[in-house]
């Protein structure tokens, strides 16, 4: 069983490790810039604009599939002799390695924006389905409070038909504005 579970973890880790490698590749300034001239890829607007988005749940899948890998290579290898925890480390680090790293970079490095736009509506829907993970951090959570505090604001402006304004500012009448030009 093991045996078909190590191939899967792979492709698993590749699989996260291409959208953090293209998305760290699109938010270099230069390719950021002409990701927003050309136009938002459907999908990829949100994520440009809150990175955290993005990273917290594939650094969450991330690390549910090495710690599968690590029980895996630890029930393969043991870890009764003195170098059998040396064998695991050492494996762990070249599955690290090959899988999360050099794979996903040679696969990224010709075209991020073009892979990413390829992976991300299938991440988008293990994201989600993976659970909220945004909110789970005392900073997360303080945000998305601030968000929904944020967003029923709106929705009440709205109903009173204050669209137009911004908070903070008074609004100047149009009579007053007029006179004042």
């Amino acid at each position: 069983m093991s045996i078909l579970l190590l191939p899967l973890l792979a492709i698993a880790a590749i699989y996260i490790g291409i959208i953090e490698a293209a998305f760290s590749a699109l938010m270099r300034l230069s390719l950021r810039l002409t990701v927003e001239r050309n136009g938002r890829a459907a999908g990829l607007g949100p994520y440009l604009d809150d990175p955290v988005l993005l990273f917290v749940p594939a650094r969450l899948l991330m690390g549910v599939i090495l710690t599968v890998t690590v029980i895996v290579f630890a029930t393969w290898t043991g870890v009764d002799d003195l170098k059998d925890p040396l064998v695991l480390l050492l494996s762990m680090a070249g599955f690290v390695f090959l899988f999360e790293h050099l794979i996903p970079l040679l696969i990224v490095r010709h075209d991020p924006e073009r892979v990413l736009i390829a992976v991300l509506p299938s991440f988008t829907i293990v994201a989600g389905a993976s659970g909220r993970s945004r909110c789970c951090s005392s900073a997360s959570s303080r945000r998305c409070a601030r968000e929904r505090q944020t967003s029923s604001l709106v929705r009440s402006d709205h109903a009173r038909g204050r669209s137009g304004r911004r908070r903070g500012r008074a609004r100047v009448p149009q009579k007053q504005a007029s006179r004042k030009a």
